[in-house]
């Protein structure tokens, strides 16, 4: 037997007030949340993963590996631009 865990975090609050208050289906809450099917994301959201990623090690929800966007030369070079202005955090 097997068990999934939910984590709560603040997206999964989000989520449950916007059910409650009937802005939210309750099939879209059971799926993302119960089965744990989160989707994909755009080409803009992996690379905010993956930025974060570089940033904190932590993993977006859903990943259970280190993200790799795909990137064309000129967002990398920006990505890595921005990473460099980052105060380092230890």
């Amino acid at each position: 037997m097997t068990t999934n865990k939910i984590y709560i975090n603040q997206s999964l609050v989000k989520d449950l007030i916007k059910y409650q208050n009937d802005e939210l289906c309750g099939l879209v809450f059971h799926n993302k949340w119960i089965l744990q099917q989160f989707g994909g994301g755009s080409k803009a959201n992996d690379l905010g993963h993956y930025f974060e990623w570089l940033c904190t090690g932590a993993l977006a929800k859903g990943e259970s590996e280190a993200p790799i966007p795909e990137t064309t030369k000129s967002t990398f070079g920006l990505l890595c631009r921005q990473l460099s202005n980052e105060p380092r955090v230890v």
